[in-house]
């Protein structure tokens, strides 16, 4: 007998020649593939006739001898160490088997491969909330990446609506459709919400058997809520303001970091050209963002109603009365206010009346106004109707009315004397029985002529026949009230003039100078004014003319020899 010795490693077989020969190498894939997903988090590691039964498989009555890739016999099966590895991996070893008798085959090598299959690229998608997008279907979408030797028609993708790391046992979806996801959430609390996907590439090859698949990988749908516009009606404004719609409205749920932009209308829906109004109307005003996607989140379109009060101011009335009348003014308010409309009179900053009405007309009577011809009176009004204040102002200017006119006066059967009118009167000597005065060809604006005898009324009409000397008045209207004097003196016989002179003074109505005849040369006269105030006074010089061109215009009474001339200084 022949002894053999084959020495592996660590132990030597001791066979008798002729009974190892031919001991049959194991059967098996001789290959085992791993992937990533064998080696996840706190996952133990099979070794490989764990991971693959197939891998090596002994004859009956056998047993495998394993051998790392220096051929160093293995004390139990391996487990392959790929820490470290690339996305593709190989550890060899070498098995053999051993029979009953203890005689081995031949080693065989076998191929450990680890697969690292990658994950796919995803895309953070970014919506708004109520997109369009979403009101068809939407399908998640991934890249499905290469590496690792294997084509990309090697791997499906499957989604996931939970991490499958954090549960093994989660769904899985072929695809998943945003548009049928519940996605909804309370935009006036959260100005954004996240939902989360996950998505893995599964192996379909089938290099050496192996099968498995990809982390996952996170997919990110936000959502982005449409901002929520308030607004609010301006104040109101008065015509010539302007409101600056920018003011009028906020957003409730902002989102800082967005940059927000705003859209503005006329009521018919066009684009304003500035955010400034000027009318009366409703407004609309939408903000808006734009997503890294290109997607514009808007708001809902909203309302302002923006309203213009409109005033104006005038004052009606005469702008010229008489002394001691009074004038009605009648306020001209032209408003769209309907209510709760301040007006108040003043004059001289005092206010006269202060009223709160509704639109119309409001009347002021002034005072009785005191003063002479020319004196000034301005009365003003000041309007408050909703937002606005308007004022105005009246002149009113006294002024004396125009005496234009004669006035005749004829005694018993004579010839008749004409006076020119004026309100410094009229003096007339009565010789006679019976005077008549006629005011026919004064001009008036009322054919009304009134006749006072102090404050007795004795007679009305333009004539007026007496009997007796008097202080007479004349009352018409030529505008304002006009007053005329008339003054009828009695003759004094006692003089006894008339039989012993012929005085006659020419003309009546002088410019320079009046002439004198019949006179005696070294009589003084003496020029006085109708109320008596004496204007001139010297001794007549020889010729009979007496110089008058130093007084003002208006009627003089002439004393001479005991006698009485009227005469009118133009």
């Amino acid at each position: 007998m022949v002894l053999l010795c084959h020495v592996s490693c660590s132990f030597i077989n001791f066979s008798v020649a002729g009974e190892c020969e031919n001991v049959p190498v194991p059967q098996g894939t001789m290959e085992v593939c791993y992937s990533n997903n064998d080696f996840s988090l706190n996952k133990e590691v099979k070794n490989l006739l764990e991971q693959n039964p197939e891998v090596a498989i002994a004859n009956d009555g056998c047993k495998l001898q394993w051998y790392d890739s220096e051929k160093h016999v293995l004390s139990e099966v391996p487990t392959p160490d790929f820490s470290g590895a690339d996305v593709k991996s190989k550890a060899v070893y070498y098995v053999s088997q051993i029979n009953a008798e203890g005689c081995e085959s031949e080693l065989k090598e076998l191929t450990a491969t680890k697969f690292i299959f990658p994950f796919p690229t995803t895309t953070h998608v970014v919506l708004c909330q109520g997109s369009e997008k979403l009101k068809s279907p939407l399908l998640l979408t991934a890249t499905i990446s290469s590496r690792g030797d294997f084509p990309v028609s090697d791997y499906e993708l499957i989604w996931y609506k939970e991490n499958p790391r954090a549960n093994p046992n989660a769904k899985e979806f072929k695809y998943i459709d945003l548009s049928e996801e519940d996605l909804t959430y309370d935009a006036s609390i959260e100005t954004e919400r996240d939902f989360k996907y996950w998505v893995v590439q599964r192996y379909l090859g089938h290099e050496c058997g192996c099968s498995g698949q990809s982390v996952a990988a996170e997919l990110l749908v936000t959502l982005y809520s449409m901002p929520i516009l308030k607004t609010q009606n301006s104040n109101n404004i008065c015509q010539g303001e302007e409101v600056d719609l920018k003011d009028c409205y906020s957003i409730s749920n902002r989102i800082i970091l967005m940059e927000y932009g705003c859209e503005y209308f006329s009521s018919d829906g066009s684009n304003l050209a500035s955010t400034k109004v000027t009318e009366s109307g409703i407004y609309k005003i939408r903000t808006y963002f734009e997503l890294s996607s290109g997607e514009v989140c808007a708001s809902k379109i909203e309302d302002v109603f923006v309203n213009v009060d409109e005033l104006k101011v005038a004052i009606e009335g005469d702008n010229t009365t008489c002394p001691d009348m009074s004038v009605s003014l009648t306020s001209n308010i032209r408003t769209n206010v309907q209510d709760n409309i301040n007006v108040q009179w003043k004059y001289d900053g005092e206010t006269l009346k202060d009223v709160m009405t509704k639109p119309g007309v409001s009347v002021f009577e002034t005072e009785p106004l005191k003063g002479s011809s020319g004196d000034e009176f301005i009365y003003s009004l000041k309007v408050t109707a909703g937002a606005c204040v308007a004022e105005a102002e009246h002149k009113i200017v006294l002024e004396d009315s125009p005496i234009d006119g004669s006035i005749s006066i004829q005694e018993d059967a004579n010839s008749s004397e004409k006076y020119m009118a004026s309100s410094d009167g009229i003096v007339y000597v009565m010789k006679g029985n019976t005077v008549t005065i006629d005011a026919s060809d004064i001009v008036r604006t009322e054919d009304d002529f009134v006749w006072y005898n102090g404050d007795v009324p004795v007679g009305s009409g333009p004539k007026l026949t007496v009997e007796k000397p008097n202080d007479y008045t004349l009352y018409y209207t030529n505008n304002c009230q006009v007053m005329i004097p008339i003054h009828i003196k009695e003759f004094d016989s006692s003089c006894d003039l008339l039989d012993k002179k012929n005085i006659q003074v020419y003309p009546t109505v002088v410019s320079d100078v009046l002439h004198v005849t019949g006179f005696d040369t070294d009589e003084i006269y003496n020029i006085s004014s109708v109320l008596g105030v004496v204007c001139l006074q010297q001794k007549i010089n020889e010729n009979g003319i007496i110089d008058v061109s130093s007084l003002p215009m208006g009627y003089y009474i002439l004393n001479l020899s005991g006698r009485t001339f009227s005469f009118l200084k133009e």
